[in-house]
């Protein structure tokens, strides 16, 4: 039969599990891919391949961290002072391994990178949102990553925020009002966000209609008919 614990003593043995059970929590994170990221320290050098991860991470405050940027990424106006790996689409990893990063993030369409840096010290970080809901979870990965968990709950209160009073306004706004809003990516090919991706959730929580081309992803690519079909009113990039 076991002897119960004094109550000094069971106190102190709860704290401590849950110091441990708050010690697991914050030495790991998963990415997208659900691969495990230590996160026992910061990252120092960092290359991001994915414009919108790049923009997190300097809203986070851990701009200084990052060593090395694609030519898509031009928010912030810091960021476009970073060294430059080539394109989203095609990045370099010459460029890459000159800048010694001991972590890149990347997205599901940068597997030769993940092929061509995982087996050494440099931590591969896959990061993808097909929602504005995986947008704040990807915040606030990325909050635990860099040790800013404060700032990334504040960022993601923020922008549920700007959402909820851009959705109040908007919803007064008739069907027929509405703009045909579509995103241009890629230079060799008409390239859009999918039909799942955050961007359309984006132009449609800001009263947009948003193309369904009935292609899912981050990035799909459209023919000239499609583009037809749709014709967008309002075009960014």
């Amino acid at each position: 039969m076991n002897t119960p614990l004094p109550p000094l003593k069971r106190g102190i043995h709860v704290l401590c599990m849950m110091a441990f059970l708050v010690l697991i929590r914050f030495a790991y994170a998963g990415d997208s891919a659900g691969n495990a990221v230590m996160l026992t320290e910061s990252p120092r050098k960092v290359v991001s391949l994915v414009p919108a991860i790049t923009e997190i991470i300097f809203r986070l405050g851990a701009g200084d961290s990052v060593v090395g940027v694609t030519y898509h990424d031009t928010h912030p106006p810091e960021a476009t002072q970073k060294q430059i790996v080539g394109g989203f689409f095609a990045p370099l990893p010459e460029i890459i391994a000159s800048l010694e990063p001991d972590a890149i993030f990347i997205s599901s369409l940068h597997q030769d990178i993940r092929q061509r840096f995982s087996s050494g010290t440099c931590r591969i970080i896959e990061m993808e949102a097909h929602s504005v809901s995986d947008l704040y979870d990807n915040i606030r990965i990325i909050g635990m990553i860099f040790h800013k968990s404060q700032t990334a709950g504040e960022l993601v209160r923020d922008i549920q925020a700007d959402l909820t009073l851009i959705s109040k306004k908007v919803s007064l706004l008739p069907q027929n009002h509405r703009k045909r809003v579509i995103r241009l990516m890629g230079r060799d090919k008409i390239m859009t966000p999918g039909d799942n991706s955050f961007q359309n959730d984006f132009i449609r929580a800001a009263g947009g209609i948003a193309p369904q081309s009935g292609k899912n992803g981050n990035v799909i690519e459209v023919s000239l008919d499609e583009w037809k079909q749709f014709n967008p009113q309002v075009i960014y990039g």
